[in-house]
């Protein structure tokens, strides 16, 4: 009987001792689905803090632009579409040359250079139509601009892709937003720049005219020389220079007689050229040979003979002994430079007065070169008009606000 009851006391703990490891492993299974449930909610909320969270890049007058903000994507789209065409045209120069898989993002400061020019040109444009609303400089759009606007903003929402679209965000309405806010702030810079009252007479003191002692002449010319495969370069064989100089010295009979010197080669002419340059003496930019014979030449006078160069021949003919072009392109250049040190000195000033902040971590963390596009993918707005879908055009919309978000 003793027995019968220790049996069963021991039977019953056993019941109760797997009963409670039974719960216990229960209560773990639960601990463990709710951890990981709470990991599962972590990640999903970590991803969509990343997908729709962002940081702001700019504060301009108390505003934040963040990436979305059509301020600062036109501008990734601006500046992205125009590295990835180049690095496109330069691929494909790369590969006619043998050499494929050429990338013109990963050179050098590409990508620097990208970022910079992304918010450099935000914040100028911002700083600007502010500067123009505040000092009232009334500035107004043509019904001309504001069709212009109204087409480039059809044009490229007819033209880029519907995933680059979803990339940008664009639409119709912020782009021609944007465009308006855009040419108002070009129109009261172009304001500033005609106040600072630098023209040409002016930049021309900073520019010594004793440096550009410059000739323009007529040439007809052939090669004497090839480049095969590897790049040496070889002379042509006698027989063929003799028939160059044979030929060279028809055209310049011609040429004595009084045939425009433009007009002596045939249309369809590939080995004997005709080419219109300029030079300034002492700097090596044409044939030393040739240089020799044009300072012995007065205007529209020819060289008497065929002039054997380095590696061609010539006929030469002087049109200008007084030329300007060099001289006068370093004058332009000059005026350019000091209105555009004017013009950012005076953005500078802005920049402080508007209280412009860039927020350095978040414009590093921009992915230069994926955001707009996707490398190696058809550039649609560079299209022509006849392989794009058919744009419509309509009238733009009232200049926005600064601030409006």
């Amino acid at each position: 009987m003793n027995n019968s009851k220790k049996s069963i006391r021991k039977d019953n703990k056993k019941v109760i001792t797997d009963l409670n490891q039974s719960s216990k492993m229960a209560t773990s299974l639960k601990l463990w689905i709710a951890a990981g449930v709470v990991a599962f909610i972590v990640v999903v909320v970590a991803i969509c803090y990343d997908a729709f969270h962002q940081d702001a890049l700019v504060t301009v007058d108390g505003t934040d632009y963040k990436l979305n903000d059509i301020e600062v994507m036109y501008n990734v789209y601006n500046q992205e579409s125009q590295t990835e065409y180049m690095n496109q045209m330069y691929a494909q120069l790369y590969s006619q040359m043998g050499q494929a898989g050429y990338d013109y993002w990963a050179e050098d400061g590409v990508v620097d250079q990208v970022r910079s020019s992304i918010i450099n040109n935000m914040e100028q444009t911002e700083v600007l139509y502010l500067e123009s609303q505040k000092k009232k400089a009334n500035i107004k759009l043509t019904s001309a601009e504001k069709k212009t606007i109204t087409t480039t903003a059809n044009d490229l929402m007819s033209k880029l892709s519907s995933k680059r679209l979803r990339k940008t965000k664009f639409t119709k309405t912020k782009l021609v937003d944007y465009l308006t806010k855009q040419k108002i702030a070009d129109k009261y810079k172009e304001q500033l720049i005609s106040s600072y009252g630098i023209t040409e007479d002016t930049a021309k003191a900073n520019v010594d005219e004793s440096k550009y002692d410059e000739r323009k002449v007529q040439l007809i010319q052939v090669a004497t020389k090839t480049t095969d495969s590897t790049g040496a370069s070889k002379a042509v064989s006698a027989s063929k220079l003799a028939t160059y100089k044979e030929q060279m010295n028809q055209y310049l009979a011609k040429a004595q007689a009084g045939t425009d010197m433009s007009k002596i080669l045939g249309k369809d002419e590939k080995t004997y050229t005709y080419s219109e340059t300029t030079f300034l003496v002492g700097q090596d930019k044409i044939d030393s040979k040739v240089e020799k014979a044009a300072l012995k030449l007065k205007n529209k006078e020819i060289a008497g003979s065929v002039i054997e160069g380095t590696d061609a021949l010539y006929i030469v003919k002087m049109v200008d002994t007084a030329c300007k072009d060099s001289y006068n392109s370093a004058v332009s250049s000059e005026v350019k430079t000091e209105q555009n040190a004017k013009l950012q000195a005076a953005v500078k000033k802005m920049k402080t007065s508007y209280k412009v902040k860039e927020h350095t971590k978040a414009i590093n963390a921009l992915k230069i070169g994926e955001i707009s596009l996707k490398k190696g993918e058809s550039l649609t707005e560079y299209a022509s008009d006849s392989d794009s879908k058919s744009s419509s055009s309509s009238k733009a919309t009232s200049t926005p606000k600064a601030s409006s978000k």
